[in-house]
């Protein structure tokens, strides 16, 4: 195993297991995504940090979250709070996103 995928899921107490499908979009609509954008890489980070140090994780990120002017010191953040080097993080965006804010999310990364 070289590294591991964090998976955003919510469990409902009167749904269930509720697929990210049907609250993602709710989520990135509100502006509610931000921060649970943050909350998930900050606990992916945190639980990175207590893997073998050769492994990396990585965590799903959104367009709305690129958007938000926060996100590169939310990765700062995180990375600093569980002690986790830069390289064992992945982020990953879709094409879509790519494509459609190709400046926006080059700003942001670089």
């Amino acid at each position: 195993i070289v590294g591991a995928e964090a998976l955003m899921r919510w469990h409902s107490p009167t749904r269930g297991l509720v697929s990210p499908d049907n609250f993602i979009p709710a989520a990135e609509e509100t502006g509610l995504i931000v921060q649970l954008g943050d909350w998930a890489l900050r606990k992916a980070c945190t639980a990175a940090a207590g893997w073998p140090h050769a492994m990396r994780i990585a965590v799903n990120v959104s367009a709305v979250q690129i958007k938000s002017g926060s996100f590169a010191r939310s990765v700062i953040s995180a990375l600093a709070f569980s002690g986790v080097p830069a390289h064992r993080l992945e982020l990953e965006i879709t094409e879509t996103v790519l494509m459609d804010e190709s400046d926006t999310v080059l700003k942001t990364l670089s």
